[in-house]
Formats: C-alpha cells, sequence, structure tokens
C-alpha cells in the first residue's frame, strides 16, 4: 500500500471538492448500472445543518448524510453509500441463513474471497498475521484460554485476507469476517484518496474509544472556555443554542493530549419534568468529534446532533418510546445504562451524566492545522506506538467504483465490545443464532433459536434494551414497509407466544395495533402469520386472541401459507406475485455480486 502526500482543500478540508466527490461516487455506480437516488433535503439554517439519505433502490440500500451546506450533506451520504457497499457491511441483511446458501459466488463474497491474500486457515497455521486475542484485549472481559481457542477453532475466525501494517510497512493477515463482527462499523471510511479514508477511519475509533472510556469510568475532564474560542461558525452557533435555552459545555476527550477528540455538551433546560425518562436522555445530551482540525471537530458535533431537526423538536425531546407500555410493562428489569451501545450508534445514554459539566475551565488551544492527510498519518502512527498497537488498514476499494475504501484495525482499541458489556457467551450467541441486528428471514430459517430459551431471554433484554438506549430495536428489516420498531414487537411477539406468555404476548400486540397504521394495515396480518406458520402452530386460543385484536382487517387466505417476501423489496400484497420479482432481485443481487470480482487474482498482496 502506497501512501503519499495528500493535500487538503482549505475549504472543504478534503483532497478534492464537494462537486468532485458527487459526481465520482455517481459516475461509479453507473458503470455498475446501478441507480442511486438522494432524498430531499433536510434544512435547520440557524444552525447551518443540512442531512439526507443516499439510497439504492434495487437493494434497499441507504446511507446518511450530514454538513454545512448542501453540497456537503450530500457528498457525505454518497461517501458513506460507497463505504457501506464496498465493505459488505449491509449485504448480510440480503442473503439467506449462511448455511443454507447454494450461490457459490456469493457463498465466496460472504467470505471475503475476493479481497487481496485470501486464506481459510486456523491461526495457528498462518505466518505474519495479528493474534485474535490482540484483538480482544482491552475489553472490560477477559476472555479465558479456553474460550479463546474455542473462539478460533469457528469457521468465522479461519477467514483471513491481508492488511497492511503502517507501522511496519509489511502485509499482515487479519481475520476479516471476525472483524466485521467485533468491530461493526468501527474504522470504515471512504475517500477521496486512500491517505483521507484512513485518517478519517482512524479518527472516528478514538473518538468511539474515547467516548465510551470516560463514560465507563465517569472522567472528569477539561471544559474549554467559550470566550476563547474565535471561529466566528462556532460562536454563532453556541449563541444559537443559548438563545433556545440550551446551555452549551465543549470539553477536552482527548485523554491527556493523546487523542484528537472533543465533544459538545448540551444542557436543555427547556426540560422541566425530572421523573421522565424523557428528561433522563434529554436533559444532558453529548456528542463526541475527532479531527486533527478541532474546529472541524467542533462543527460535525452540532450539525451531527442536530441533524434533520429543528430547534423546537430538539427543545422539547424526542424519546417518545418511553412513554408507552412497551417499556412500562416489560422494561421494569432493564437498567437503562447496563449498556453504552446507545453511545455507539446516537450517542444517546440515559444514565448519569453530570460528570460531564464539571472539570476545570481550559483556554482554547487548536495546535497548528494540518492540510496534509499523509502527516496526519504519521501522527497517528505515533499514537499507535505509544498504545503499544499496530496500526492496520484493508484496502476495500471496489474494483468498479475506484472510490477508496478502507477498513483500520487497531487491536485493543477498534473493537466495540465495551459498548455492549460483551462476554463470551453474548459473542458466541451472535455467531450462533445473529443479533437483534439480524434479519427475520435468517430467524425464520433458524428455528433452533425457538428451542434455547436463555437465548430467548438475552434476545428480549437486548431488545428491550435497545427500545430504552436508541428508540428502536436495531432489528434489521429488508423490508421496505417494515421497520426496525416494528420488526422488534413482532420478535417480542412470537417469543411471548412460544413462552405462553399470553399477558406479556397482549401487551405487544397491543402496541402493534398502535403502530401499524394506514398503508400498513396489512402487517397486521404478519402477526398472524407468526402464530400459524412461522411457530408452525394453530393454537385456537391464540387466534381467537388476534383475530379480536384485527377483527376488522381482512385479508386473502394464500397470504397465510405462502411464504413472506419472495423479493423483500417490493411491497407486500395478498396476492402470488406475477412480474417475476424474486428472479428479478437475486439477478440484481448477483450482478452486483460479480462486480467485487472484477480483476480478481487469489493472493494479490494487497
Amino acid at each position: 500500500m502506497i501512501i503519499e502526500d495528500a493535500f487538503k482543500d482549505k475549504q472543504t478540508l478534503k483532497c478534492q471538492n464537494f462537486d468532485y466527490t458527487i459526481n465520482s461516487i455517481l459516475s461509479g455506480f453507473k458503470k455498475l448500472g446501478v441507480s442511486v437516488l438522494i432524498s430531499p433535503m433536510r434544512k435547520n439554517h440557524n444552525v447551518k445543518s443540512f442531512s439526507c439519505k443516499s439510497y439504492i433502490p434495487e437493494l434497499n440500500f441507504s446511507a446518511s448524510g450530514k454538513g454545512t451546506t448542501e453540497k456537503q450533506a450530500k457528498a457525505s451520504a454518497l461517501a458513506e453509500l460507497v463505504e457501506r457497499f464496498s465493505a459488505n457491511l449491509h449485504f448480510k441483511y440480503m442473503y439467506p441463513d449462511y448455511q443454507q446458501i447454494n450461490n457459490e459466488l456469493l457463498l465466496q463474497f460472504i467470505n471475503g474471497e475476493h479481497l487481496p491474500g485470501y486464506q481459510f486457515s486456523h491461526q495457528d497455521d498462518l505466518k505474519n498475521k495479528v493474534l485474535i486475542e490482540n484483538l480482544l484485549r482491552n475489553n472490560d472481559f477477559i476472555f479465558t484460554e479456553k474460550q479463546l481457542s474455542f473462539l478460533k477453532n469457528l469457521d468465522i475466525s479461519k477467514h483471513w485476507v491481508n492488511g497492511y501494517s503502517l507501522l511496519t510497512d509489511k502485509v499482515i493477515k487479519v481475520p476479516l469476517r471476525l472483524i466485521q463482527l467485533i468491530n461493526k462499523s468501527n474504522g470504515l471510511a471512504a475517500g477521496n484518496r486512500i491517505e483521507e479514508a484512513i485518517v478519517q477511519a482512524s479518527c472516528e475509533t478514538f473518538e468511539r474509544y474515547c467516548l465510551v472510556e470516560i463514560f465507563k469510568n465517569k472522567m472528569i475532564t477539561p471544559t474549554f472556555d467559550n470566550a476563547t474560542i474565535n471561529d466566528k461558525i462556532i460562536r454563532k452557533i453556541i449563541k444559537k443554542y443559548e438563545k433556545n435555552n440550551i446551555r452549551i459545555f465543549i470539553k477536552d476527550f482527548s485523554l491527556s493530549n493523546l487523542f484528537p477528540v472533543v465533544a459538545v455538551v448540551f444542557i436543555n433546560n427547556n426540560l422541566k419534568d425530572i421523573n421522565s425518562l424523557n428528561y433522563q436522555f434529554e436533559y444532558i445530551r453529548v456528542n463526541a468529534g475527532a479531527s486533527f482540525n478541532l474546529r472541524e471537530a467542533i462543527i460535525r458535533c452540532f450539525t451531527e446532533k442536530i441533524s434533520g431537526l429543528d430547534f423546537a423538536t430538539f427543545k422539547k425531546g424526542f424519546t417518545r418510546i418511553y412513554e408507552n407500555s412497551l417499556v412500562r410493562n416489560l422494561g421494569a428489569k432493564i437498567q437503562i445504562n447496563d449498556s453504552y451501545y446507545g453511545l455507539f450508534r446516537k450517542m444517546h445514554f440515559g444514565g448519569d451524566k453530570s460528570f460531564l459539566c464539571k472539570g476545570k475551565v481550559i483556554p482554547f488551544n487548536q495546535s497548528k492545522e494540518t492540510f496534509n492527510f499523509f502527516t496526519e498519518i504519521e501522527q497517528i502512527k505515533e499514537m499507535c506506538e505509544k498504545l503499544k498497537t499496530d496500526f492496520i488498514a484493508v484496502n476495500l476499494t471496489h474494483p468498479v467504483l475506484q472510490f477508496p475504501t478502507v477498513r483500520i484495525i487497531i487491536p485493543g482499541y477498534s473493537n466495540i465490545l465495551n459498548f455492549s458489556n460483551y462476554g463470551f457467551n453474548d459473542l458466541i450467541n451472535e455467531i450462533k443464532f445473529g443479533t437483534t441486528n439480524s434479519d427475520l428471514i435468517q430467524m425464520y430459517s433458524r428455528n433452533n433459536w425457538l428451542d434455547d430459551h436463555k437465548y430467548q431471554d438475552s434476545l428480549e433484554h437486548s431488545i428491550l434494551s435497545n427500545y430504552i438506549q436508541l428508540g428502536e430495536s436495531k432489528i434489521t428489516t429488508v423490508s421496505n414497509e417494515l421497520n426496525s420498531t416494528k420488526e422488534g414487537l413482532l420478535i417480542l411477539a412470537s417469543i411471548y407466544y412460544n413462552e405462553k406468555n399470553f399477558e406479556k404476548f397482549k401487551i405487544v400486540a397491543k402496541l402493534i395495533s398502535e403502530r401499524f397504521t394506514g398503508s400498513l394495515k396489512k402487517k397486521y396480518l404478519y402477526l398472524f402469520y407468526l402464530t400459524r406458520h412461522y411457530l408452525k402452530s394453530n393454537n385456537e386460543e391464540m387466534i381467537s386472541l388476534i383475530n379480536k385484536s384485527y377483527g376488522e382487517l381482512k385479508g386473502c387466505e394464500k397470504f397465510f401459507h405462502s411464504k413472506p417476501m419472495n423479493n423483500p423489496f417490493v411491497t407486500w400484497c395478498d396476492k402470488e406475485c406475477e412480474q417475476g420479482c424474486k428472479e428479478k432481485y437475486l439477478t440484481s443481487l448477483n450482478q452486483v455480486v460479480e462486480s467485487f470480482f472484477v480483476n480478481y487474482k487469489q493472493n494479490d498482496e494487497i
């Protein structure tokens, strides 16, 4: 991997202007024969915050972007789309259960066989590799030798590809599928140049590491004196928030000047009911940012926090899921700060945050700005040497898109297990059954989870915890008609029905009837489907209960006996498909997968 000078545009702080980024990405997808659409722009002119989504309709593939201008938001959304697309981050929601895949090329794609240096091997049989035990170090949970040995023998730990150590300038093997599991999207980035992508991915890793360390240990960190921040844009934004009765603290999250990380703390004095969960989540909010240009990091904290919102919405808070009976009746045993996953996903945390308002006040001091990503990579290398860890880049750039994409791996610092309070059993359950991020179709193909009551307890806890922390279940759906809030309710319904816990089932059924409204009325029928087909039951008492709940609905009997979502990317209907939707979808998916193997050569070094 060749790393060279990569100078920044002083306006965009990227290697290219936003027009170049937008046109380059759209041109790449056009070469693939893939259409990309951009949603209408959401604007908050008060603080110059813009946000939008980019998406691929054929694959139900989307990404979000934000910025201080419309062009920046559009470029951001497209760059994230490339990142997720090139990294095979969303394709896992598009294929069936891993063990049941018959398409050989698709199987190779899932395993990463299109990437340079792919090998199927046990760690002990490889040279020049990153150790799995090093990937897992610095976790609150210490893995035993027996547990590590078990993990290394699993299939997921045997798919290795070439990474490149930026410290040693040597190729190093990395277990990519395992890293995808324990790091999630952490350390992924796309940029106009490979150097730009490396720095962006590294900064994201540092940002999240500092965030969880500070929250776990309730660290008292310095507060910058707002009066010493001379940037006109930042000062104007602060005044806008203060005018809306929201106090601003700008914090030093650098962990004693080790990382280029800052945070903005928002104190929302518009919220008065100190006993509500809305108050617990929304009165003190935080957003962290990392950049070698601290001004850029601070502005990003503001734009990300209010992205897609106006001040009226921001002022009143938007933690609404907590007001319904799901949490009141089912979530009593869930501690609102039992996990930091909400911080990872949305900078959202319901536990004690008062420590963020403490700390000595210091003047803001922007160290000399760099306008060369190569210089910043050299600084990151120095940080990793101090941390006694490696600095590894896996080049994931798509061969047709040719928009640089990388996964950065900093062993011991880039995995997110500490965000979720994960231990060994949690990790194995995720490998064995999938997570609450797994698709309902995959759970359908894995009925064995219905026989594992410990796993069901864990799944229930995870879904309820995510509702509390995030306002959604994080069940990922491939359907345009269902979102993760509703998917989570359906999973809970199936768990409670399976346990014959009809009291809890009725609570969830009522919520489903309240939430599935308008054009989604047919989705009521999915609950009926769960009880008769998914759970393979004809329990007359349960069917009577459902019929009573949804008595006004009418549906076609064919719906109940046909496999759902043959093509999950079109609206459900009561009629059997006459348009070849399944075949069209599979053709489109296979063409996309094939594109990753263009110019494929086994065992290329980098």
